[in-house]
């Protein structure tokens, strides 16, 4: 499924939401978020809630495999208003999962690194998505805050989406997700019929993603879903992605549709079919100290990236900054005719994007399944595009081409540091 990233240029300002910041929606292009049907019977979760605050809720596992007993206590005490400790064991659903404003769902942490979560929420029927922001499912509005931590999970190759979130000041630590047909990690525009309740000009700020652990995700790991046409400029910038493992995606491992202020620091993505990052619009964007291993592993042939700033470049880009990563390409494609790339940063037509590409390792040691492949590559789309790079300390080897410039006119300088 493509992404789309509108035209409107430039980065609007943010403007002040019921509480601290507000929202965007949108995203035809992204997000098969309502493909998993309810279940006939499944328990209803509640809608939205106060904040959370009048204390914390201790919920055992019922053992009842048919998910009606562990949904609906969990949701009764999240919208009850209680913060919710799960102990060790596995919670059956059939319902989603539904966190209210400063909502907070904890587990029980990780004994060993093999394992991401002592709990486990397994889903036992197809759900549009396994845990979600309070009012999601109802196509109502978004919520404050919220957290997440030290849990497992688990769409049972059921459930459409692992943990979907309309959120601003959200925080997701240590979780694992594997097993659903969509995406792992999604903060969206849409509700969960598609439509837009988010004041036109809202910012999304400051969610926070860190430890995590996705596998087995049908589309994307963690991303964004926006619509800047319909919100009038970007709504989820300024968050981060930290020291977080993403293997075997059906599309990128991380996908940001628009990437202004994120930072994102300290990933190894492994095996993912699609890009590796695939970065748009990024604004002072910081990709940092990342491990991305053999991405295009996916059967439709096309040109990958480990870092992909081509298929929506910014507008206008005041600097992003891409330091200290490692590619290795170490696998063959996962079919013949596909083009494997390591960065590649574009500028479209009477725009100036500036950037900084330093230390980085991009490594190629296959010898045959592909097309084409190319270590950095700067790119102008238009003769009236201006790209200003500055390139050191970069190692580049066993590509076709280390270092290309692709141009259909402009200008592009690229000097070896200050």
């Amino acid at each position: 499924m493509a992404l789309r990233h509108e035209g409107d240029r430039g980065k609007t300002g943010q403007a002040a939401a019921p509480g601290r910041r507000q929202l965007l929606t949108g995203a035809a292009a992204g997000l098969a978020i309502g493909a998993g049907a309810m279940a006939a019977g499944a328990v209803a979760a509640p809608t939205q809630a106060l904040a959370a605050g009048s204390g914390i809720t201790t919920i055992t596992p019922s053992g009842d495999t048919t998910g009606a007993t562990d949904a609906a206590a969990i949701n009764g005490a999240l919208s009850g208003g209680q913060a919710v400790q799960l102990v060790t064991g596995t919670y059956y659903v059939n319902a989603s999962i539904e966190l209210p404003n400063y909502g907070v769902l904890l587990g029980v942490a990780r004994p060993a690194i093999t394992k991401q979560a002592d709990t486990v929420i397994l889903a036992t029927t197809a759900l549009h998505a396994v845990v979600c922001s309070a009012g999601w499912l109802e196509n109502e509005s978004y919520i404050t805050g919220g957290l997440i931590a030290d849990l497992q999970v688990n769409g049972n190759n059921l459930a459409s989406n692992g943990i979907v979130l309309q959120a601003f000041d959200s925080q997701i630590y240590r979780v694992g997700v594997e097993n659903v047909l969509y995406n792992g990690i999604v903060y969206t525009v849409e509700t969960q019929n598609g439509t837009i309740n988010i004041p036109a000009g809202s910012n999304f700020s400051n969610n926070r993603i860190e430890s995590c652990s996705l596998n087995n995700c049908g589309q994307w790991g963690i991303a964004t879903v926006e619509d800047r046409s319909a919100l009038g400029g970007p709504v989820y910038t300024d968050g981060f992605i930290l020291n977080s493992i993403i293997a075997g995606t059906g599309l990128a491992g991380i996908s940001i549709q628009e990437c202004g202020d994120w930072d994102i620091q300290g990933n190894h993505l492994y095996g993912n079919k699609g890009h590796g990052m695939q970065l748009g619009v990024m604004w002072y964007a910081r990709v940092i100290n990342n491990y991305i291993e053999s991405w295009g592993q996916g059967t439709v042939a096309s040109v990958y990236r480990a870092i992909d700033g081509y298929s929506s470049p910014p507008y206008g880009g005041p600097g992003s900054v891409i330091m200290g990563n490692v590619m290795s390409f170490t696998h063959a494609p996962g079919t013949t005719g596909t083009g494997i790339e390591g960065i590649n940063l574009a500028c479209p037509a009477n725009e100036t994007n500036r950037w900084t590409v330093i230390g980085n390792v991009l490594e190629f040691s296959v010898s045959s399944g592909f097309t084409t492949s190319n270590g950095l590559v700067w790119t102008n789309l238009a003769s009236t595009a201006t790209t200003l790079g500055v390139s050191t300390g970069n190692t580049i080897y066993g590509f076709q081409s280390d270092v290309t410039t692709v141009t259909d006119g402009g200008t592009i300088t690229i000097t070896a540091g200050v």
